[in-house]
């Protein structure tokens, strides 16, 4: 996922609602004034949100995001993420302490050769 759609995805954890009136305001904000290079960045950056089942957007009014609903994968993003470097971080921490005592059997076995 690139770093865009990855602030967004957060951004949007934090919103009430996506949809309707309040949702709309958000969405005008975000899309008010960008360049055309950052419309299409953000524009894709939504897309690849739903293609990765993060979000929906069933309507689209006044050209910006109307409708918009987040799946359950998108509202536990953050909390699965951390899971997950989470565990990749105590793989690491085992796999580096099996090479740790390798290493010191290495040593000893040297030293008493």
């Amino acid at each position: 996922m690139n770093r865009l759609a990855e602030d967004l995805i957060v951004d949007l954890q934090k919103i009430d609602s996506l949809s309707g009136e309040g949702g709309h305001q958000y969405w005008f904000r975000r899309f008010k004034e960008l360049s055309f290079e950052d419309d299409l960045r953000l524009r894709d950056a939504i897309s690849e949100l739903e293609d990765s089942g993060f979000l929906t957007v069933s309507q689209w009014a006044d050209n910006i995001p109307w409708v918009v609903h987040m799946t359950e994968n998108g509202k536990n993003y953050s909390k699965n993420k951390t899971l997950f470097l989470q565990s990749g971080s105590a793989t690491l921490k085992w796999l580096l302490g099996i090479i740790a005592a390798i290493l010191a059997g290495l040593v000893i076995y040297l030293l008493t050769k």
